[in-house]
């Protein structure tokens, strides 16, 4: 079993790979499913409960998507102690600001903004990212 899962936006499968393999080279194990806009919401329920850690990949386009946002809810309501947001996109929808959940803030600390991260496992942002991944996985193995 995986320790992370991946919540994002099929359209970005780049982006979501070149994330994946940046993780999978820091040790971290992450699941997703094609599919899983499709699932009802007590089966997002039933699985993001069986991680320890969930990844909420945010793109301009995602933000606008009921089922990221539904995502995005459970998640909080779950597992807000080990749920982290990602953005992989300059927030440029309006102005300077993704449309999103107003409980997503860049300045909130399980928040990270990847938008200019080009892959580079050096990059300041992305080791923050990772660290505390491994963190949220150490404080929820059972």
């Amino acid at each position: 079993m995986h320790d992370v899962f991946l919540i994002y936006d099929p359209r970005y499968h780049e982006k979501k790979s070149q994330f994946l393999r940046a993780l999978a080279s820091q040790g971290i194990t992450v699941s997703w499913d094609n599919n899983w806009q499709e699932w009802k919401d007590h089966v997002i329920k039933a699985e993001l409960l069986k991680y320890k850690c969930i990844v909420c990949l945010w793109t301009k386009h995602s933000s606008s998507s009921l089922a990221m946002r539904t995502a995005y809810r459970i998640a909080m309501d779950l597992c807000k102690d080990r749920f982290v947001s990602v953005f992989l996109q300059k927030r440029g929808i309006v102005g300077k600001h993704l449309r999103l959940p107003q409980t997503i803030n860049l300045s909130d600390n399980n928040t990270y903004d990847l938008s200019s991260w080009r892959g580079s496992l050096n990059n300041d942002e992305f080791k923050k990212l990772a660290f505390d991944i491994k963190e949220s996985i150490k404080k929820n193995a059972t």
